[in-house]
């Protein structure tokens, strides 16, 4: 029996981007596939605007904005309650080639032990290989390393590049999906976590090329915030004591007060002051939204 694919493309406030993401992936070549658009609660005009401009699939809000996490975990919910093989993640500033769903449920059909399938993210403009899968996270550091090497066929990796997931919904139904207490950054590292947790693996497949819009976001404050906090949560739940208060100690002591001293000399203080929130509201564990929020 084919398996079959729910596609969600979750959007917050982008109307051309998401477009041309459902153009792309509605040209994908499989032959049990639905597509759909989670609004996942814009401030904006986007949800009528990618109606009208793409009548020919179903946009769905949710109620309130969750993050990226939180809005991902509705769409592993709409394709589970639905009775869908499998998910597929995607943000909305993504193209594939038409191929690639096959590839991707093919890859997932022969591995098992996987419960999530990624592909190699490449850069919009030059195709040039961003990341093909995480290799590690230094707890202490809060660091997370990326692999640049292309494999010659489907390889396990730590973590999967998360602008596109197939996830196997028999994986959700005993427990997977990602912490919404993030909102935003480092879900690919805790969904390797959660994934050892439930003996299960991601695997990337390299016939798999994820063309993604990221190289336009630089020193953007409310990422800045998100990404400091979320390190120290990471530290908090899956390192030992002596590790989180590591991290504390090297991170708040010595990285944090360079960084912001580099960022407000060159002219980024509202970067260098999100840094700073973000790493204090780690420290008193507030989570979800938070005062990223109210960053731009």
């Amino acid at each position: 029996m084919t398996a079959r694919v729910l596609v969600g493309i979750l959007n917050f406030n982008a109307i051309d981007d998401c477009v041309s993401t459902v153009r792309s992936l509605r040209e994908l070549r499989y032959p049990a596939f639905d597509v759909i658009v989670v609004d996942n609660a814009s401030t904006n005009d986007a949800r009528a605007r990618v109606a009208e401009l793409c009548p020919e699939i179903v946009v769905e809000a949710n109620a309130v904005n969750s993050g990226f996490a939180g809005g991902m975990n509705s769409i592993l919910d709409r394709a589970t309650e639905r009775g869908y093989d499998y998910a597929v993640l995607a943000n909305n500033d993504i193209a594939l080639a038409p191929d690639a769903l096959e590839h991707l449920v093919t890859t997932a059909q022969a591995h098992p032990e996987a419960a999530i399938i990624g592909g190699l993210e490449v850069g919009w403009e030059s195709g040039d290989v961003r990341a093909v899968g995480g290799t590690d996270f230094n707890l202490v550091l809060g660091r997370q390393r990326w692999t640049r090497d292309v494999p010659a066929q489907p390889s396990t990796v730590e973590y999967p590049q998360g602008a596109l997931l197939l996830v196997a919904t028999e994986a959700v139904r005993r427990g997977l999906r990602m912490d919404d207490r993030l909102f935003m950054y480092y879900e690919e590292v805790d969904l390797g976590f959660r994934l050892r947790a439930l003996n299960r693996v991601a695997i990337v497949d390299p016939a798999v090329r994820v063309r993604h819009k990221a190289e336009s976001r630089h020193l953007v404050p409310r990422g800045a915030y998100y990404q400091q906090r979320n390190r120290l949560y990471l530290a908090r739940t899956y390192g030992t004591p002596l590790q989180f208060i590591s991290h504390v100690v090297i991170v708040g002591m010595i990285e944090l007060p360079a960084k912001m001293l580099i960022r407000s000399a060159q002219g980024h203080g509202r970067f260098a002051l999100a840094c700073a929130r973000g790493f204090l509201d780690g420290l008193v564990n507030r989570m979800g939204a938070g005062r990223g929020s109210r960053l731009g």
